[in-house]
């Protein structure tokens, strides 16, 4: 499959699938990646409103969520798995530095 073909589906669920060539059936790693983007986009919203203790939890939990989802990968899939690895790293990279926010907020205080 040509990348062009790819490119014509627009729907990120379907271009995932034809890009990968697995069943739809067979793609458990949706439902933890959407979750995980979900939980870091709350992530976000709470670290942007000064709430890094949550920040912080809602990073860790889209860490895990995002492994699992790369857990789903098949190993033939470098690149799904290495966006995914990439996405992971991130995660925890946020998580880190809301935990920093965090623990200077309670030496503050």
């Amino acid at each position: 499959m040509t990348f062009a073909a790819c490119e014509r589906d627009v729907d990120a669920r379907a271009l995932v699938v034809v890009c990968m060539d697995i069943p739809p059936d067979q793609h458990p790693f949706f439902a933890a990646h959407e979750e995980a983007m979900d939980l870091a986009v709350r992530a976000d919203e709470a670290r942007r409103s000064g709430r890094a203790d949550e920040a912080f939890d809602l990073y860790r939990a889209a860490v895990k969520r995002e492994g699992d989802a790369l857990r789903c990968v098949p190993a033939d899939k470098p690149r799904t798995r290495h966006i995914l690895t990439e996405s992971v790293r991130a995660l925890t990279l946020k998580s880190a530095d809301a935990a920093r926010v965090s623990a200077k907020d309670a030496a503050v205080t």
